[in-house]
């Protein structure tokens, strides 16, 4: 439950069977989490499908606009929004070791889906692009824009195991309901 009383979590559907589920445990206390399912697949091979939303930025769009059109908020609000921003790169380094470390302890290939709250430049993307392969850079085109506000970045990605093979990956970038827009991806689990 966040400050204003309004629930929010994470959640994974499957029309195939789930036969296990838990959750990332992170050192520190956080709102942010990252949840798992095991999913029995038709040819009864198994894929571990992992759900995140790393630790935020907490950075208003509108506290940027204000900070850059005044020399006085710049001074003030710049250091409130560096300080932030160190406190979400040092949260997220955290996280996305312990899930790094469920990652490599899986069973079974993995698909990694979500709000990872960074950029591909950073500590976090890199820390996972040098384990899974990333959908966006292997089946994307043109930018692959996923946040739907005034900032064009890249923060909600596709991470997948090679034994996974990509067939098309989407930013469904007309669908507008949220303030990021939905990630589209066909997989197919490959056998031995």
């Amino acid at each position: 439950m966040n400050r204003v009383g309004a629930e929010f979590g994470l959640a994974i559907f499957s029309r195939f069977p789930i036969v296990n589920k838990g959750r990332v445990k992170f050192d520190r206390p956080t709102k942010n989490q990252v949840i798992f399912v095991d999913v029995r697949m038709p040819n009864k091979d198994t894929l571990r499908v992992y759900n995140m939303h790393l630790e935020s930025m907490a950075i208003e769009e509108k506290e940027v606009g204000e900070a850059v059109e005044s020399k006085i908020a710049l001074e003030t609000k710049g250091r409130s929004i560096a300080r932030r921003l160190k406190g979400g790169f040092v949260a997220r380094s955290h996280q996305v070791r312990k899930l790094l470390e469920h990652i490599e302890a899986s069973p079974y290939p993995v698909l990694l889906c979500g709000d990872l709250n960074d950029l591909p430049s950073s500590y976090t993307y890199q820390t996972l692009r040098s384990q899974l392969e990333n959908a966006f850079e292997e089946g994307g085109n043109g930018f692959g824009f996923t946040y739907n506000g005034k900032l064009p970045i890249r923060i909600d990605n596709q991470f997948y195991s090679p034994e996974l093979e990509l067939l098309s990956f989407e930013v469904l970038d007309q669908i507008k309901f949220s303030d990021h827009f939905p990630l589209q991806a066909t997989y197919v689990l490959e056998q031995d």
